[in-house]
């Protein structure tokens, strides 16, 4: 439902030039309370923005993105630390400007929209006079409606050419405000957007003669066109501009002559002596105003020309209003006082030389390559140059090269670049060697990493599994923690997570108000949810490193760490920049480190009692805990089974077995199902071991039932968080194991061969045989025992429904005999003197191969062939072929 409201807090134009008062104001700040902060701009000032935005931007737990326009994009690069790392910037390459100056900061229940004239530097923050709308909404007090326009917005220049993490920054963006919108009250201000996007901007604008215009912009086009075009459609009788003598890039007499041939009154003011780079057409009409404010000059690219066909990509604000904004003021000015002022080229007045010039958009690292990606293809190959972080930015070397005709590569590199490292292209064009502007390579996980909650009443804290493990209080005070935020998050609404039952999730999917993990502001919620339930490490270890803990804690990241040679290292108390110095500066209270050395006393008997019990406890409320809780649970009480506490063998099956069936369920996202599989396929090993080896009652038949639920789960497990979880788990236990040993579990279950698992449970039940597959027959040597004896134990231990060879050498003599089973037939090979006989058996849910073996009469009951079994008979050959024995 849309409703009206005119509350100057819900969207309104500001007083103020900038975002930036509102940023350090921003309410609520340590609940962190967005997940997105994103700014476009034409030019770009890297070292003002980490100065002073970026701080509260981080601060308020949002990822940060900065997109600017290509072809004014320079960074000073002894200005930028934090580029790649902190945040991601992405450039566009137009033929013509890209000029919106939009800012927006997205949570889970609120928004901040801005949109003005100041670029995203000292002057369009700080210094200049800009013009600035301001949008706030939240669930409490309804979503402006012009945020949907934003994203309508967004979609459109998603299209545009600019880097892979740019487009993600913008298309996080543009879903947050979407699910805003598709769950919460939409409130109508009464502000409209107008872009380039949708068509040229005149024609946006509202309809109907006016009695005055009221202009100004820092750039007119030098032939009068764009007030041409203004008079024609409006007809005013009087127009004013504003101008700053000097300073406003105009030449007068086109516009005069445009007003006196159309035979309007044209009056020039003086806008006032601070710089005004705000822009303004306001227009008055019996005693009513509106005005279009944003990032427009008076020239055609920006208010005559669509984006595509010769426009600027530009976005402004439309509405009425009772006060005037027009900055003129004194006496009118004379012609003659307006002096002509140019520049070779006003944003996106004339096509952009050297179009068939590729524009370096952004460089990632990925994996042990570095991604570039070019804006279109080159005609020649282009050189690729970095630089390293602590490097002086004069010192490069050669990368790599993008081929001709390429727009991407992937360039494997021999050593470590961390993310921060500049990147650059060279070429040679027309004689010329071309050098573009450093990019600072980006590490798309740290780029992404959100500043979590720092209220220490509601995160958990940062310990890992060994320190959990070697102390008993802290143990039961992470538990405690971890179920008192638990309770805390459900009291909030159900944004961040998901609901179990396909039902529920159905029923919220209609109404709008779901949210999946597969989107990065879905994700984010749900990762910041999980640090503070969890804490930092053990969600980073649990989520197999996709939830990025802080960078206090011990987790390993890209992130050039050493400081810069050219850093000013004169003040010895200087801290290291890191991602999160700007944001936790505002806040100030790092939870101290915890101590992670503690002893692992848990000899005596209370303890151990305390212990099995907290294990109990947990394996009884793991079901109810959010996915990767029950990850977490499950590896403690992986790493549980292991610990000397338990007064029986496999005490510890049942708890480990109840928490590892919570891993099937259909909550887990799909983006951590890698990391749940592994952790699957090594529960399944653990509890292998102390499974019975008869699989058709008790543990065994537990086992065999998780197997099959865990299959999908497992099929998708990560190897190399496998190995991870081996070796940080079993480590040096008394059942250390090797990765490899659980992945030929997992491989010989998911290629439904029983093989392996059935001579690992036969040697297991049997230590002093010797077992072994061959060929498709399991080989059996006992120094003592009666062949039959051994080989029906062995039967026991396979599923009944299996065709089995058998070959059991035993005695002092090493005799051999061959044993076969197919269906309910029992086949015996044995050896009177130098003759082979073969001895068949009919088998019943009552007779067994050991009842048969045991009992001569129910051996001779048994009987299918009788004495004196000279020659092979059809039903032996059958059950033989069947099992794979060659007679």
């Amino acid at each position: 439902m849309v409703t009206s409201s005119t509350d100057p807090t819900v969207g309104r134009f500001a007083r103020v030039s900038s975002l930036r008062s509102y940023l350090y104001a921003l309410p609520d700040l340590r609940d962190r309370p967005y997940s997105e902060a994103l700014f476009t701009t034409f030019n770009v000032d890297l070292g003002y923005f980490e100065g002073h935005i970026l701080g509260p931007a981080r601060a308020s737990g949002a990822a940060v993105t900065v997109i600017a326009d290509g072809a004014q994009y320079e960074p000073d690069p002894r200005a930028v630390r934090g580029a790649g790392s902190s945040y991601a910037v992405g450039v566009v390459d137009l033929p013509t400007a890209f000029h919106p100056k939009v800012s927006a900061l997205v949570g889970h229940d609120r928004l901040l929209l801005a949109i003005g004239s100041g670029n995203l530097t000292t002057g369009g923050w700080l210094g200049n006079d800009e013009t600035l709308f301001i949008a706030q909404g939240t669930t409490a007090t309804g979503i402006p409606a012009i945020a949907g326009q934003v994203a309508r917005w967004l979609k459109s220049i998603e299209t545009l050419r600019v880097s892979r993490a740019g487009r993600a920054g913008i298309e996080r963006t543009r879903l947050a405000i979407e699910r805003l919108l598709t769950s919460n009250e939409v409130v109508d201000t009464n502000h409209r957007l107008v872009t380039t996007s949708s068509g040229p901007i005149l024609d946006q604008l509202p309809d109907g003669q006016v009695d005055e215009l009221l202009l100004h912009a820092p750039f007119h086009d030098d032939k009068g066109t764009a007030l041409g075009a203004l008079l024609d459609r409006y007809r005013p009788r009087q127009v004013s501009i504003a101008v700053q003598p000097g300073r406003t890039i105009i030449d007068p007499n086109p516009l005069a002559a445009a007003a006196r041939s159309r035979g309007v009154d044209l009056t020039w003011h003086d806008a006032g002596g601070t710089y005004r780079h705000g822009k303004l057409i306001e227009a008055v009409s019996g005693g009513r105003r509106w005005v279009l404010t944003g990032s427009p000059n008076l020239t055609g690219a920006a208010l005559l020309r669509q984006l595509g066909a010769g426009g600027n990509c530009e976005v402004g604000v439309v509405a009425t209003t009772d006060r005037s904004l027009y900055p003129g003021e004194g006496a009118p000015l004379a012609v003659g006082d307006v002096p002509s002022r140019r520049i070779l080229v006003a944003p996106g007045e004339v096509s952009r030389s050297s179009q068939h010039v590729p524009v370096l958009l952004g460089a990632t690292l990925d994996g042990e390559a570095i991604v570039i990606e070019l804006s279109r293809p080159a005609p020649f190959p282009v050189t690729v140059e970095v630089s390293e972080f602590s490097d002086l930015p004069e010192r490069s070397s050669v990368l790599g090269q993008v081929p001709a005709g390429a727009t991407e590569v992937r360039i494997e590199v021999t050593r470590e670049f961390g993310a921060r490292s500049r990147v650059r292209i060279s070429f040679e064009s027309d004689g010329d060697r071309y050098r573009g502007p450093l990019h600072f390579l980006a590490d798309p996980h740290a780029i992404l990493h959100r500043v979590p909650s720092r209220r220490s009443s509601s995160t958990n804290s940062d310990v890992d599994w060994r320190a959990l493990f070697g102390d008993d209080a802290l143990l039961r005070d992470w538990t405690r923690t971890l179920d008192k935020v638990t309770r805390e998050q459900r009291v909030l609404p159900a944004v961040g997570s998901r609901p179990t039952s396909s039902a529920q999730s159905a029923a919220i999917g209609k109404r709008g108000r779901g949210r999946t993990f597969d989107d990065e502001e879905g994700w984010a919620q749900y990762s910041v949810d999980a640090i503070a339930r969890l804490g930092p490490t053990l969600a980073h270890e649990t989520s197999g490193g996709l939830i990025l803990p802080q960078l206090a804690t011990r987790a390993r990241t890209t992130i050039s760490s050493s400081d810069p040679i050219w850093a000013d290292t004169f003040d010895a108390d200087e801290s290291n920049f890191d991602d999160s110095q700007t944001a936790e500066d505002l806040d100030g209270d790092r939870a101290p480190e915890t101590d992670t050395s503690g002893p692992a006393d848990l000899a005596t008997p209370q303890l151990k009692q305390r212990f099995r019990s907290w294990v109990n406890s947990l394996a009884t409320t793991v079901a109810e805990r959010p996915a990767l809780d029950r990850m977490a649970i499950t590896r403690m009480l992986l790493i549980a089974s292991l610990v000397h506490v338990w007064d029986e063998d496999v005490a510890w099956f049942h708890p480990l077995y109840a928490a590892t069936q919570t891993l099937s369920r259909d909550d887990v996202p799909a983006r951590i199902s890698p990391a749940a599989g592994a952790l699957s396929a090594v529960c399944l090993y653990r509890l292998n071991q102390g499974a019975s080896p008869d699989r058709r009652t008790g543990t065994g038949l537990h086992y065999v039932q998780l197997v099959e639920q865990l299959l999908p789960l497992i099929a998708a497990r990560d190897t190399g968080h496998v190995s991870s979880i081996v070796y940080s788990v079993f480590g040096t236990s008394a059942v250390a194991t090797h990765p490899q040993d659980v992945l030929d579990l997992i491989e010989g279950i998911l290629d439904k061969n029983p093989w392996s698992e059935i001579v690992e449970s036969i040697q297991r039940t049997h230590p002093d045989w010797d077992v072994e597959l061959i060929e498709g027959t399991v080989n059996i040597e006992s120094r003592s025992g009666s062949h039959f004896k051994i080989a029906a134990a062995a039967l026991e231990l396979m599923p009944r429904g299996l065709s089995a060879a058998i070959r059991v050498t035993s005695g002092r003599q090493l005799e051999e005999r061959v044993y076969a089973r197919h269906g309910d037939v029992l086949v015996l090979q044995d050896r009177l003197g130098t003759r082979l006989v073969w001895k068949t058996y009919r088998l019943s849910s009552l007779v067994s191969p050991s009842v048969i073996q045991g009992s001569p009469d129910a051996e001779a009951r048994a009987r299918i062939d009788g004495a004196p079994w000279s020659g092979l008979s059809a039903t032996a050959r059958t059950v033989l072929d069947a099992a794979g024995v060659t007679v």
